[in-house]
């Protein structure tokens, strides 16, 4: 687990190949896992990266970014085009509200607001207790 804290800027976390951008002021810890914490769906390239906010109160948006290479998509046999971001929300894969694919830059980004799905609280959480984490899965 890495944490950053910063206000109306790109945090980077390279381990994870993500960047956040605070669009406020948060402390993001973000974790990368090779396991599925539920079923496996129609194109789970099986990379995770959980992300979560101790406090949500000083923001207004989070946009997360997961990198990603052109072998590892062909591979997979998968289209890059339909790359998205899901949420585990504890008990199915959930698919982002606001998400899309920079297939130039090579990243799937979303974007959590208190009007998406997953929301900013749903964000909310600390290392021992994971089940309150929003755990992404591209």
């Amino acid at each position: 687990v890495s944490s950053k804290s910063g206000t109306d800027e790109w945090l980077e976390f390279p381990e994870s190949n993500v960047d956040v951008y605070v669009n406020g002021s948060a402390t993001v810890y973000v974790a990368t896992y090779e396991f599925n914490p539920g079923a496996r769906f129609m194109g789970d390239i099986g990379n995770y990266i959980d992300v979560y906010v101790p406090d949500v109160s000083d923001l207004t948006e989070l946009e997360i970014r997961k990198y990603y290479t052109d072998e590892e998509i062909e591979a997979l046999g998968l289209d890059e085009c339909g790359l998205r971001l899901y949420w585990w929300n504890g008990t199915d894969w959930v698919r982002c509200s606001d998400t899309g694919v920079n297939t130039a830059e090579n990243y799937i980004w979303a974007r959590i607001r208190a009007d998406t799905t997953p929301s900013l609280a749903d964000l909310t959480g600390t290392p021992s207790a994971p089940q309150a984490d929003c755990r992404l899965e591209v």
